[in-house]
């Protein structure tokens, strides 16, 4: 049975802490050997998943949701697919710009939901005199901005304070202009600021005499931080919390992926919409969103059974993953047995159930279970993007033993996109590539992990577009700049012990 503490350790500080290694102690292990613990309650910030959601193609006309609401108090209203999205949808988000990914379903396989990992789309106009010009670009690029003060010009949709546009579209995306259109996009919002504010995460404090770290009813599971009582303690003064599930890695690994179709058997059951981050490389050096020097390099993705399996039509190379627990089904329903010990598939594990929860617990049901680590949060920060191309190195001091990924966000200031204009606007990150000269644009940013060191690339001051005019006499070469410059990177280094 996984080594398991539930009480007070050598410091004096009550808390739960469940080993990698039977061989480790959990009440004397330091705290600082990240690589030892699948969960510890004494972590200052517990990273967590907020929400899920899917936008799906449709033909309807203009409607608000929720029933009743109109432009100015809708949480989304969609049109022909178009959505316009408010913070509000996600009902208690701590933060106003957070940290979110998106997750594209290769349209020409729906219903099957196959994942566009690292696909990139080659930007084509008229006004490029015989296709001289353009850029090429990965997924981030196709991506709308998180926004401040969106407003989108168009009376049905008015002005939102925070939100985001989103496009899910019937159109096919077989050619190579199209490859960033989608039938369904899934929006993965993280309770991480995507900005320079600070996490407002409560940090744990001196504890004192008379206060419990775990309580445990008929009706709630909390873990408090520590110097927090547990029978009073909220929101993000628990480390864990049956109402607030952290986020938990069902599988995770570093895989060879070869040209062609290749798998990996996780051993564990996977729902076809649990979702997945996943970094692409070749060898060596493990790029996020994407290597510059090979852009078409990558591969789809999908769930199959107990399966992730890839659909390679690039060349060899290696896929870095993280599973997380993700599943649309409902919570069970049953018994109040919180604390469970028991053996699945031949191996011995200790589970933490929300109460009520049945004798074969869903992943909603389960709060802690010790054959999927926490994910922790090793190194977070910010900081401003100057002009040139530049590199910022974060070395992450605690990352020993630890299986990294990285997450970012590129931060900028007030702009508009052909959706609407803003005070301000988060992003997710892109790799962006210019035709004619070859060069990276200067909204193109890219993160290289090698061992525990993270180097972030940026090259503010860079065109974000040079072609020959198609429409001028002589066709003089234009350079164009980019229009919303990136400000600043928002990062945080995760990790689970390897």
């Amino acid at each position: 049975m996984p080594r398991t503490l539930i009480g007070v350790d050598s410091t004096g500080i009550g808390c739960i802490k469940i080993m990698k290694s039977n061989s480790d102690d959990p009440r004397t292990t330091a705290d600082t050997a990240r690589s030892k613990f699948l969960y510890n309650s004494k972590f200052d910030v517990q990273p967590h998943i907020w929400g899920f959601r899917d936008f799906n193609a449709n033909t309807a006309s203009l409607t608000y949701a929720p029933s009743g609401s109109n432009s100015s108090n809708y949480e989304y209203a969609t049109e022909q697919g178009l959505y316009y999205v408010r913070n509000t949808l996600f009902d208690g988000l701590q933060y106003n710009m957070p940290v979110f990914d998106v997750k594209m379903v290769r349209n020409a396989t729906w219903p099957v939901l196959r994942y566009k990992q690292n696909i990139v789309t080659r930007k084509w106009s008229g006004k490029y005199y015989n296709d001289n010009g353009g850029y090429y670009a990965t997924l981030g690029a196709s991506i709308e901005p998180w926004c401040s003060n969106f407003a989108s010009g168009i009376g049905a949709f008015g002005t939102l304070a925070y939100g985001w546009f989103v496009e899910a579209t019937t159109v096919d995306d077989n050619d190579d202009y199209n490859k960033d259109e989608s039938r369904r996009q899934t929006v993965v919002i993280w309770n991480l600021p995507g900005n320079s504010g600070a996490i407002t995460d409560a940090q744990p404090t001196t504890p004192t005499a008379g206060k419990r770290a775990v309580r445990i009813t008929s009706t709630s599971l909390k873990i408090a931080k520590p110097g927090y009582d547990a029978a009073t303690a909220t929101g993000t003064q628990l480390a864990f919390d049956s109402t607030r599930n952290g986020v938990k890695i069902i599988a995770a690994a570093d895989v060879s992926m070869p040209t062609g179709n290749s798998e990996y058997d996780t051993g564990i059951d996977l729902p076809d919409d649990v979702l997945a981050d996943v970094h692409f490389y070749e060898t060596g050096s493990v790029y996020y969103p994407s290597n510059p020097q090979n852009l078409e390099f990558g591969a789809d993705y999908y769930f199959s059974g107990t399966k992730i399996k890839f659909v390679n039509g690039k060349g060899a190379g290696r896929a870095r993953f993280m599973i997380y627990a993700r599943d649309g089904s409902a919570p069970s329903s049953g018994s109040n047995k919180v604390l469970r010990q028991t053996t699945i598939d031949g191996v011995e594990v200790v589970q933490f159930l929300r109460p009520g929860s049945g004798l074969v617990p869903k992943f909603a049901d389960i709060v802690i279970d010790s054959r999927w680590p926490a994910v922790q949060l090793l190194a977070e920060g910010y900081f401003a993007v100057g002009t040139g191309a530049l590199t910022q190195v974060i070395n992450v001091s605690n990352a020993s033993g630890m299986f990294l990924m990285v997450k970012y966000m590129t931060v900028h200031g007030a702009g508009a996109t052909q959706h609407g204009s803003f005070s301000s606007a988060v992003r997710m990150p892109y790799v962006k590539t210019l035709v004619r000269t070859g060069g990276q644009a200067g909204d193109c940013t890219y993160a290289r992990i090698i061992g525990t060191q993270v180097t972030f690339f940026t090259f503010r001051g860079n065109p974000g577009d040079v072609y020959l005019d198609a429409n001028a006499s002589g066709h003089p070469e234009v350079t164009e700049a980019v229009q919303v410059p990136v400000t600043g990177i928002r990062y945080y280094i995760f990790g689970i012990p390897a």
